[in-house]
């Protein structure tokens, strides 16, 4: 789905742009979007209410996310919670320690 920056691209020894990729992955979900506006507002809410703060912060939501997308495999999830979980205060340590336990899955 080159069209729509899909998320679900295998990560891949030579793709270790995270930056670039989230910047990428955006970009496909504006396109994406404005092709479908609904479906895509629908996401937005589920996504937006999904990682607020609640019984759990939304930075161990979003680093619980970043577990499961390395355990999927998910380079695009790895860039999109790598990046939103520096966002909501996470450490390096804290990420680190999110890809160790992932090898623990």
């Amino acid at each position: 789905m080159s069209d729509a920056g899909h998320a679900h691209t295998p990560a891949g020894p030579a793709s270790r742009d995270f930056v670039a990729r989230h910047d990428e992955l955006l970009s496909g979900l504006r396109r994406l979007y404005a092709k479908l506006p609904g479906p895509m507002a629908g996401f937005n809410t589920l996504h937006t209410r999904s990682i607020e703060d609640g019984a759990l912060p939304r930075v161990v939501k979003e680093l619980m996310a970043l577990a499961i997308g390395i355990a999927g495999h998910c380079e695009g999830c790895i860039a999109y919670h790598v990046h939103d979980a520096l966002k909501a205060g996470a450490t390096r340590a804290q990420v680190e320690r999110s890809v160790v336990a992932e090898a623990l899955v």
